[in-house]
């Protein structure tokens, strides 16, 4: 790869996380959240939660967000329900769910399943107060090489992509004042110079044009442009 003036970046390291753990129900949360308060885990600008969840079977675990914001959820293993008031949705692997909610309102999560856990990501960011949105999108991994765009709105874009090992690529933001969020769903990357393993986060900012290279085979990449 090419060799470059770093831009000011903070890695967020996997075995760091907040762990939360109960019969039901486990999270692990990349920034601070509930009881798990950190210096070095400050919100990322608009982005204020990127949990990692495994649920029981059968269980069902409420959420009250705090803010006007925007909610993402990623099933990686298995599918979820999300009820939003009186509505239900099915989000099964391969689809996002991005639905936006006032501060003080609750959505619930379940595990439809009698005998599987499911796995999945939760990611919150804050929005404007008139920005309301609701998509169900699908996305396939079977081209590799290349990130899929899955949602691209005025808040934020969200994109997927997985590799070959020893894949280079190029994201360009909008806008150098756009902060960056990357994180390595599996394998790892060599992203911007910076060496980001399975599960680690990496936020970068004032970025014109951001280089990557996949480590291992199959490895696959989320990233998060947050937006002005």
């Amino acid at each position: 790869m090419a060799t470059f003036l770093q831009q000011p970046a903070q890695i967020y390291k996997a075995h760091l996380r907040g762990h939360f753990e109960s019969d039901v129900h486990r999270c692990l949360a990349t920034f601070n959240f509930k009881t798990y308060q950190d210096e070095s885990r400050m919100p990322y600008q608009k982005l204020q939660v990127w949990n990692e969840e495994v649920l029981a079977p059968k269980i069902t675990m409420r959420n009250t967000v705090e803010d006007n914001c925007g909610i993402l959820l990623l099933p990686l293993i298995g599918a979820i329900d999300c009820r939003v008031g009186a509505e239900t949705h099915f989000i099964m692997t391969g689809q996002a769910y991005f639905f936006t909610l006032p501060k003080k309102t609750d959505f619930e999560i379940q595990n439809p399943y009698e005998n599987e856990q499911v796995n999945y990501l939760q990611i919150r960011l804050k929005c404007h107060k008139n920005f309301s949105e609701e998509q169900l999108l699908s996305f396939d991994l079977n081209t590799s090489g290349q990130l899929i765009s899955i949602i691209d709105n005025p808040d934020f874009s969200f994109s997927i992509g997985m590799y070959r090992s020893r894949h280079e690529g190029i994201y360009k933001p909008e806008d150098t004042n756009h902060g960056i969020f990357a994180f390595a769903l599996n394998g790892a990357f060599e992203f911007q110079n910076r060496l980001i393993e399975n599960r680690d986060g990496l936020a970068i900012d004032n970025s014109e044009s951001i280089e990557f290279e996949s480590l291992t085979e199959n490895a696959l990449l989320l990233l998060l442009e947050l937006k002005a």
